[in-house]
């Protein structure tokens, strides 16, 4: 019985029905969610857009509004028609929001129930992959039935997403209608009202608040509605929106942040602007002392300078001058008859080489030539290299040491004057001698910076008395002793008169009377003052004398190093130019003996190539002959197995068909084998149970009468006893019976 149920179509034991047959539980579970859905709308819609998507929506007729709000407003007795068709009119977009509404609702009902199949099915994949499965093809269903599950879940996602939208607008455009309907409502139901109203109960004052109170309880009740599905809807939006706006407010920000670097770029660049102009300001300032020092002392040297030597300096400076353009103009006369030889033969050089070049039409054959060929250009490149650096060199020593010469020349004073100067001034070991006497550059600085202008100098000097004057005060002064005396006394002297100062400004004591004063008493007075302003002028003048040897000796020095150094850069000029002529001589004779060689080489070159040209065409017309027929059999052989191609993918399909086939039909033998076994193992497993043999033994013993018990106990026994009676006679020969096949029959495990 167990068999025959397996084989009819029970599922077996140990197995659920989505284990076995997942596509078919979810298939029936679509369809009865989709009749549902189904049904749910066109109950909702009641028309023929009722069933409609989202966004597509077809507004409802107006009949049915406005006649339940004519019945509200004539069982409430305090509106009339005219205000009743106004809010029919007024709230013409809530069909459209609660088909929207409807439409929301069924889809997230059909979400929730698709996510909860989804779990269902992960939770009975997630199941039998703990156990071992008992065919193959089941995990491959399950993951087939959970992607199912999992687009059918990301669709209805999806359709929420484009409803939310549409709701939102919808509801703030239905909001704000209303709430301006509601503020024009009071004026146009007072202006609509009927002006001889029929009292019912009191007066039409106290009508009108009564009529007023239950249409504020629906207002605050829509609102409070509307208010919480808005929230409701605005917080189940997908939160796309938020990412966008923080990725904007990002951009944003760092796009101050950058203006705000651009500012501060430009701020230091200006700052920078602004520094450079100081220094250029401060460097100009600079520049004028220095010009302004250099001629004041210009003028110092040219005050000391005298007329005939300026003219010697002045012809010296013109020969120099003559000098240098003379050799100037030999070596541009060299340089542009060297450069017009060079470039006429490297002129040559190219035409031949191009000639050349055109006639190497075929690399193939001719590479070694197109290496020498190369080789000869490099060398013409680096003689032509060579060349233009001659010229360069030429160039550059042709103006720029004279230009340099030429400013050393004017700025050397004239020789004349240098040799006066010589005679007049002591020898140079002498200045030497006077130099190690005198305190350090740095002191005689400080000295020049802390002297008076030289027009003071001269004043004082025109102001001091004649040498006669001064040699008779010199006579006319006390000894030596007596002045180191007084030097010494000068101290105590002052302090002397700083107490006497002192005393005299707190007792001030008449003057005394200009007219006790003597002449020994003024001389007295004026002889020490004079004395110390000789003997400063007197140090200060062998101050300056000495200071004024010591620049003479320098600017003498100077002048001698730069008439030495001005010979030296002429004779260096001199033998740099000699080398160069040579030098350009040995590469002239150099450049005519490679142009010959190479005029030599090309010649010889043009002949071979003439030569292998000739063989080349013959060889050239051969093996064209010769890629044409392979050609034509090349062509041929693709296209012999293309064709050949053509037919293996022909056939290659067909067998691929085949195969696909010959897979699915043994797929799905093996899956009927699998279950037609899994049946059979099942029906051996019943057969073999305790549970089906006490059936069967209750089956018979409630079936079998009593009778048929009773003949088989006896026959039972007969057989028994016919047994031990054969076993017990010896004389008697054990028969075998046959059966009807032949074969002996066994009883009691005898033959």
């Amino acid at each position: 019985m167990a068999g025959r149920d397996d084989r009819i179509g029970r599922r077996p034991a140990g197995s659920s029905p989505s284990e076995l047959f997942p596509d078919r539980v979810s298939l029936r579970r679509d369809e009865s969610s989709h009749s549902k859905d189904v049904g749910h709308d066109r109950g909702r819609g009641g028309g023929k857009g009722g069933g409609l998507p989202c966004g597509k929506h077809s507004k409802p007729p107006l009949e049915r509004s406005s006649s339940r709000r004519s019945t509200n407003a004539s069982d409430r007795g305090s509106i009339s028609t005219a205000t009743a068709g106004q809010r029919a009119t007024k709230v013409e977009g809530l069909p459209l929001v609660v088909d929207l509404l409807g439409d929301a609702a069924c889809l997230r009902m059909q979400h929730n129930q698709a996510d909860n199949k989804l779990k269902r099915t992960l939770a009975d994949w997630k199941r039998s992959a703990a156990k071992t499965p008992e065919y193959s093809s089941v995990d491959e269903m399950q993951r087939q039935a959970v992607q199912k599950c999992e687009n059918e879940k990301n669709n209805l996602k999806q359709k929420l997403r484009e409803l939310h939208p549409t709701l939102c607008d919808t509801f703030d455009s239905l909001f704000k209608q209303y709430v301006q309907d509601q503020a024009s409502i009071g004026p146009n139901t007072q202006q609509g009202a009927d002006p001889s109203p029929t009292k019912v109960q009191g007066s039409p004052a106290e009508l009108q608040p009564q009529s007023l109170e239950p249409h504020q309880s629906t207002k605050a009740w829509m609102e409070n509605c509307l208010q919480t599905e808005l929230n409701k809807f605005k917080n189940s939006l997908p939160s796309a929106q938020g990412p966008d706006n923080s990725e904007i407010q990002k951009l944003v920000d760092s796009l101050e942040n950058e203006k705000k670097k651009t500012q501060l770029l430009e701020n230091k660049v200006e700052e920078g602007r602004q520094q450079h102009r100081l220094l250029e300001e401060k460097l100009s300032r600079l520049e004028q002392k220095l010009d302004g020092a250099s001629t004041t002392m210009e003028e110092r040297i040219a005050a000391k300078k005298s007329q005939p030597a300026t003219s010697t300096t002045s012809a010296e400076h013109n020969q120099l001058k003559l000098t240098v353009e003379m050799q100037g103009r030999t070596i541009d006369l060299i340089k542009t008859e060297d450069i017009a030889s060079l470039r006429s033969s490297v002129e040559q050089i190219q035409e031949s080489q191009g000639s050349q070049e055109a006639r190497l039409s075929t690399p193939t054959s001719l590479k070694p030539l197109v290496k020498e060929v190369k080789e000869q250009q490099k060398k013409a490149n680096v003689l032509q290299q060579r060349v233009d650096a001659l010229q360069a060199s030429a160039a550059d020593w042709s103006l720029q040491d004279f230009q340099n010469l030429k400013a050393r020349v004017q700025g050397y004073p004239p020789a004349g004057e240098i040799q006066q100067l010589l005679v007049e001034f002591p020898s140079l070991v002498d200045t030497k001698r006077l130099l190690a006497k005198y305190p350090p550059s740095g002191d005689l600085k400080r000295l020049l910076e802390e002297m008076p202008p030289p027009g003071d100098i001269r004043r004082l000097l025109g102001e001091c008395p004649s040498p006669a004057d001064i040699k008779r005060r010199l006579e006319e002064l006390p000894p030596s002793d007596e002045l180191n005396q007084l030097v010494r006394d000068v101290p105590k002297l002052r302090e002397s008169m700083s107490e006497v100062n002192a005393r005299s400004s707190k007792l001030p004591t008449p003057t005394p009377a200009p007219a006790f004063m003597t002449k020994e008493m003024t001389l007295q007075l004026i002889t020490p003052k004079m004395d110390r302003l000789e003997d400063a002028l007197k140090s200060r003048c062998a101050d300056m004398i000495q200071i004024s040897s010591v620049l003479v000796a320098e600017t003498v020095d100077q002048a001698n190093a730069r008439t030495l150094k001005s010979e030296e850069a002429v004779q260096a000029l001199d033998a740099r130019v000699t080398g160069l002529k040579r030098s350009v001589d040995e590469n002239k004779k150099e450049f005519d003996a490679h142009v010959t060689t190479l005029k030599r080489n090309a010649d010889e070159n043009k002949k071979k190539l003439d030569q292998q040209i000739t063989v080349l065409g013959h060889d050239i017309s051969d093996t064209k002959k010769d890629t044409y027929d392979l050609n034509y059999d090349m062509e041929k052989h693709l296209e012999e197995q293309a064709t050949e191609l053509k037919s293996v993918k022909g056939m290659v399909a067909v067998m691929i068909q085949d195969v696909e086939k010959v897979r699915k039909d043994s797929r799905t033998g093996i899956d009927d084998v699998q279950f037609q076994l899994v049946q059979m193992t099942d029906w051996a497993k019943n057969f073999s149970s305790k549970q089906w043999h006490d059936s069967v033994a209750q089956q018979i013993a409630a079936y079998v009468p009593a009778q048929f018990a009773g003949q088989l106990d006896s026959l039972a026994t007969r057989v028994s006893h016919l047994e031990t009676r054969s076993h017990d006679s010896p004389e008697v020969s054990s028969k075998r019976r046959k059966g009807a096949n032949g074969s002996p029959l066994v009883v009691n495990g005898i033959h």
